[in-house]
């Protein structure tokens, strides 16, 4: 069975009725219209070099006649496929073609071997070496050449190169007789080497075929959904959710208004506007509700915007507004407070009313600037204004706000600096335990007061050292220092570390953080890396291996600020954590609100659902505690406990806790802190 299975596989050309089988063909077809025209020029040069070499032992109708017909039919077929070097024709035609070609392949083999053959018979017994060499050659190159398409490449050897070797096996002459088996031998594993070849030929093309279904696919499923999406603009200046334009478009369409010279006569002004509380309802009521809620949102601005105007949604709860116009300061507020106004008015979601608030940052042309991302940063500078100075409400940028920015720009050029970068130190602040009140962990908080800006927040510069690239190098030496500084604590107690979007998205970063542990000595189960839902957003696959490759080398990884945002969820899906961090935000009004304590109850619910402990961050007093104890949270961290501290402080409060005290007294000294406020 398997010596007509092999058989069969021998004769086999191809399939021309599946997508794979035309695939293969027409691949076999470009391969071979490359190297067939090499094949018939080995095969003329050798068989010129061979009658030249022969013409005076061997008759003249061997070496004229019988390889002029040969060298005829060579030149005919390389001009044949010369021509049709650039073509690519269908499958069924490339098929009768590698019929045609497997045919004279044999035929042309046979004939050449012939030919050798019998001008061996004429050659003494130094030309005989010529003679073996060249057809030899001859049917190795050919078979070279052919073994895109084993079917015809076997027939070269088999027809011409096995023949001459069995003529040297029969010849009587002991050294041809070794020039023979060894020819033959050599044969075998060119055989061998074409099957192996060819194998691979066709995986590589089983899997190319693969890939271009798979892009055929998706090419299909993306023209769909343009059909079904973009109706009057493309898809790409368009927001799928709301059908205004998208941030790429709206600057497009500033470009194009800045230049008219309509808008440079009166100005206009750029509006920003950011929904307050959107995150919370999101979470609380699902992220169907919250795709409702921003589709009446554009709604509504675009009906107060009336005509001319042009409204954009740049992503999450973010839109901007082109006012034309309005280069009067005061008639911009009043249309900005117009929009906060409409977005007050409850949103109506099934049988849910739901009430938000919005910021406004407005800027004006030409005086906040002359180019669209200047505008727009200009407008999101008055946004931030609004919204540090307590949300809902109106900003017109003023120069005055120019000092954030030059402080941003200060900033940029400080972290550019390795001095400065060195200037960054560590604080630590403690996670306990609630139901034991024993010191779990600290997390290492990064603290930086610089000559010229003072004391400056995390939140302010940890993402500008993530846009200037300057993060991964910055949180490397800090976490060599955390590292060298928890190496001193007592087993049990863990540090806690995190990770930003870039160091979670490099592929080199657990060799890192590995290599830093190994220099130290310190056991990467004491360590727990935390990561953030808008981390894994930069680039999902590639932050789920760096996460397996932590966890692997033993680390625990927590996903930090759950309920921050509204895909966490999908995420407790996608991969797994060994804790979860509680955002504040749903922490700070348990006391007064029982709606806010019944949406924490689930969320605890949900992640002792799937066996995932959980830590609750910035509790800030002991009625806090008492009733995140109560409604089953593990661990929690916050000023009620202890403020953050020195690296010499996290040593002594570690040291006293676990090398000299009882649980008891452990408790005993932790507890006065939902009391006092600090154990510090």
């Amino acid at each position: 069975m398997n010596v007509e299975r092999r058989f069969s596989r021998w004769l086999a050309i191809g399939d021309a009725n599946t997508p794979a089988g035309c695939a293969l063909l027409e691949e076999q077809f470009r391969t071979l219209r490359k190297q067939i025209p090499i094949l018939y020029a080995v095969l003329l040069i050798n068989a010129l070099s061979l009658s030249y070499a022969v013409q005076n032992s061997a008759p003249p109708a061997l070496t004229l006649w019988f390889s002029g017909f040969l060298l005829f039919v060579v030149v005919v077929r390389m001009i044949h496929w010369l021509r049709h070097r650039h073509s690519t024709p269908a499958a069924h035609e490339v098929l009768k073609q590698l019929y045609k070609t497997r045919i004279l392949a044999g035929l042309l083999s046979i004939g050449f071997g012939v030919w050798g053959l019998l001008i061996f018979e004429y050659a003494d017994r130094g030309q005989q070496a010529f003679v073996t060499l060249f057809i030899y050659m001859s049917s190795v190159g050919c078979a070279y050449c052919l073994s895109s398409f084993p079917s015809a490449a076997r027939l070269t050897l088999l027809f011409a190169a096995f023949p001459m070797a069995l003529r040297l096996i029969v010849s009587g002459d002991g050294l041809l007789f070794g020039m023979g088996l060894n020819l033959a031998l050599v044969s075998v594993l060119i055989l061998r080497m074409l099957d192996a070849y060819y194998d691979c030929f066709v995986e590589l093309v089983s899997s190319r075929t693969e890939v271009i279904v798979e892009r055929e696919r998706a090419r299909n499923a993306e023209a769909v959904a343009l059909a079904e999406k973009a109706k009057a603009k493309e898809i790409a200046d368009t927001d799928a959710l709301t059908k205004l334009r998208n941030r790429r478009a709206f600057l497009k369409a500033l470009d194009r208004f800045i230049a008219e010279p309509r808008a440079q006569d009166l100005g206009f002004a750029v509006g920003m506007i950011d929904l307050d509380g959107f995150k919370p309802i999101n979470d609380a009521f699902g992220h169907a509700v919250g795709d409702a809620i921003l589709r009446q949102v554009a709604e509504r601005l675009v009906e107060v915007a009336g005509t001319g105007s042009i409204v954009a949604r740049l992503g999450g709860d973010e839109f901007a507004i082109l006012l034309p116009s309005f280069s009067c300061a005061k008639a911009a507020k009043q249309k900005g407070e117009e929009f906060c106004c409409v977005l007050n008015v409850p949103f109506e979601c099934g049988h849910a009313s739901i009430r938000l608030s919005a910021s406004c940052g407005l800027a004006l042309f030409p005086e906040a600037g002359d180019d669209p991302e200047r505008l727009l940063d200009r407008a999101d500078t008055a946004l931030y204004h609004v919204k540090r100075n307590g949300r809902g409400g109106v900003a017109l940028f003023t120069y005055d706000m120019e000092a954030y920015l030059q402080r941003r720009l200060q900033m940029e050029q400080a972290l550019c600096l390795p001095a400065v970068q060195e200037t960054i130190d560590l604080v630590f602040q403690p996670i306990v335990d609630l139901r034991s009140s024993k010191l779990r962990s600290f997390e290492a908080l990064a603290r930086w007061t610089d000559d010229k800006l003072g004391p400056v927040s995390p939140t302010e510069f940890i993402p500008v050292a993530e846009q200037i690239g300057v993060i991964e190098q910055i949180a490397q030496r800090l976490f060599d220092k955390a590292v060298a500084q928890a190496g001193s604590w007592p087993k049990s107690v863990a540090l806690s570390f995190n990770l930003s979007a870039l160091q979670l998205c490099s592929p080199a970063t657990p060799l890192k953080l590995i290599a830093i542990m190994s220099k130290h000595g310190f056991d990467p189960r004491r360590l727990e890396i935390e990561v953030t839902e808008t981390a894994l957003l930069v680039d999902f696959v590639t932050a789920r291996q760096t996460i397996d490759r932590l966890r692997a080398a033993g680390v625990r990884v927590v996903l930090d600020d759950f309920g921050a945002g509204h895909s966490s969820i999908g995420y407790l899906r996608e991969m797994a954590f060994d804790m979860i961090k509680i955002d504040g935000e749903l922490i700070d009004p348990i006391v007064e609100s029982a709606q806010s304590r019944a949406l924490l109850k689930g969320v605890l619910d949900l992640c002792s659902a799937i066996g995932v402990p959980c830590t609750a961050e910035k509790v800030e007093t002991g009625e806090h505690a008492r009733l995140l104890t109560e409604l089953g949270c593990e661990c929690a961290q916050g000023f009620a406990f202890a403020i953050p501290m020195s690296g010499a402080d996290a040593l002594k409060l570690s040291c006293d806790l676990f090398s000299r005290e009882s649980p008891r007294r452990i408790q005993g000294r932790l507890e006065p802190a939902l009391r006092s406020g600090s154990v510090a």
